[in-house]
């Protein structure tokens, strides 16, 4: 690609050589009550005496229990956890209890809640004096998941007590109804004296499992029809990890458990989301003529319908439930001017199919990139869809929720995530989702001019950026404007050259193809 070049010609004079808030939301009795544990769960006895392991940490993990139920349309997990409050720093820390949910299809159960004091249980359990909080983690990267969280402040606590609660989140996202994926983990940066894993799965539901690093095998059993795996690990040594593992290394012992064993089954359950609106509206039918009028190659007509996209429709990504894995209409997208990835990408591959480009799209993961194979299949893989268009053989993944692009199709930055799940019904197949053609690169030439004044140096400055490097120096001067970066850019010299001055405006080139 040829470059965007960006000429600092900023003559400059050398004079001294001569984006977590909280809102409050709605009512606690709206999402949560007190109930029992239901006859499912089997409750964890716990332990006599000090966790010997953990004496010396500001907080020992005395039972970690998380018990699940299965179901075709629904789970129930169900959590208990038991904590000596060591220290002073392991009673601020874990004072307040909080438990994250969705409430498009979730709910809460709090089953009990004490503080065990000289042996004696002190029950706190009081939805009165529970509050409930918007919590939007990623809203600084323009995504809303309208998560709700409880939080409790526990009243009383202090040094030798013993942090006793257990709750049940009770739903499913109406998205992933057919299927289920579990992780099991069996190690943690801190010991635990007693780990109580638990899978009820209901007998309309395969099980596939895969492991890592030799997990405990689990015990099977039944409980009615259901079947159950049960773990039980008691004295877990604290397991050390460098910051810097990868989040898709497996470097702990874990088990897999997951209704669909292919990928080719993920991929068919999420086809259904993309096929084609059985109508075109007016507005996208009028962008679909102006592009077939003005372009008579495809690869220019699938050009202009990603520049439509990009230049159009804004990234915002309202993940509320169902929203946060099924793409919304494309006519809907259009008029509000705004979508997540899902949404920019079905409104793209809807004008691709009417411009008679052969399209689909392609689910990726952005952390573990090509590795997301090494896990089970699974529908919570992805988090983040691209388009795959094929002209001529050849294939194009196109990203529509990246800002405007240089180059044409040939040329212009494309999706880089190694490996993706195409969709495409019973053909769905994981394929290489990457170009081999990608260019990162930044070139910086700096010229000194020691003749034409006698007294003073001279000192031009060029930047030239190509592909995607490109693509952000362009936002980045629209976005922030010249004045601002050609005063950074004097910041930076003027540390090495504390007398320098702008003698010209700085200029800005782009090279397209």
């Amino acid at each position: 690609m040829r470059p965007l070049r960006t000429c600092f010609v900023i003559i400059f004079v050398l004079l001294g050589l001569n984006f977590q808030s909280f809102a409050t939301a709605q009512s606690v009795a709206d999402y949560v009550k007190i109930s029992k544990p239901e006859s499912w769960v089997d409750v964890d006895t716990i332990e006599e005496g000090n966790f010997v392991l953990a004496e010396d940490l500001q907080v020992g993990y005395q039972l970690l229990s998380y018990q699940t139920k299965v179901l075709p349309k629904n789970r129930i997990r169900y959590r208990r956890f038991v904590k000596d409050m060591n220290t002073q720093g392991g009673v601020e820390d874990n004072g307040t209890i909080t438990v994250t949910f969705d409430p498009t299809y979730q709910t809460v159960d709090f089953h009990s809640l004490g503080v065990i004091r000289n042996g004696e249980l002190i029950d706190l359990l009081d939805l009165e004096e529970f509050e409930i909080y918007r919590v939007e983690t990623d809203r600084d990267k323009l995504l809303y998941n309208g998560d709700l969280q409880i939080g409790f402040a526990v009243p009383g606590l202090q040094v030798g007590d013993q942090l006793d609660y257990s709750y049940s989140i009770n739903g499913m996202n109406s998205a992933l109804v057919g299927s289920y994926y579990d992780r099991q983990v069996f190690e943690y940066s801190v010991p635990v004296r007693k780990l109580r894993n638990r899978l009820v799965i209901d007998p309309a539901l395969d099980i596939h499992t895969k492991t890592h690093n030799n997990p405990p095998e689990p015990v099977e059993t039944k409980l009615g029809d259901f079947k159950v795996l049960d773990w039980l690990v008691t004295d877990i040594q604290a397991q050390s990890i460098d910051d810097d593992v990868p989040d898709w290394f497996y470097f702990r012992p874990t088990f897999e458990t997951s209704g669909v064993s292919e990928w080719q089954q993920v991929g068919i359950h999420f086809s259904q989301y993309y096929l084609p609106p059985k109508r075109l509206s007016p507005e996208l039918q009028v962008i679909t003529n102006q592009i077939s009028k003005d372009f008579k190659s495809q690869k220019k007509r699938t050009r202009a319908a990603l520049e439509f996209v990009q230049s159009n429709i804004r990234y915002l990504g309202i993940e509320l439930g169902e929203g946060g894995f099924i793409p919304r209409d494309p006519e809907l997208v259009l008029e509000r001017r705004f979508g997540d990835c899902k949404d920019v990408t079905y409104l793209l591959l809807t004008l691709l199919n009417n411009l008679g480009v052969e399209a689909r799209p392609v689910l990726v993961n952005t952390d573990s990139r090509g590795k997301f194979e090494e896990a089970l299949p699974g529908f919570t893989a992805f988090d983040h869809v691209l388009v795959r268009a094929v002209i001529g053989g050849e294939s194009y993944f196109l990203d529509a929720t990246r800002g405007e692009q240089l180059g044409d199709l040939d040329h212009l930055e494309q999706g880089s995530f190694q490996r993706g799940l195409l969709l495409d019904g019973s053909q769905s197949r994981v394929l290489e989702a990457e170009k081999s053609n990608l260019v990162w690169r930044k070139d910086f030439l700096d010229e000194y001019d020691l003749v034409s004044d006698p007294n003073d140096v001279s000192f031009t400055t060029t930047a030239s950026y190509f592909g995607q490097n490109a693509d952000w120096m362009k936002d980045y001067v629209e976005s922030d404007g010249m004045a601002s970066i050609e005063k950074n850019y004097l910041g930076y010299f003027a540390d090495f050259y504390p007398t320098i001055e702008i003698l010209k405006p700085s200029e800005t080139r782009y090279d397209f193809i």
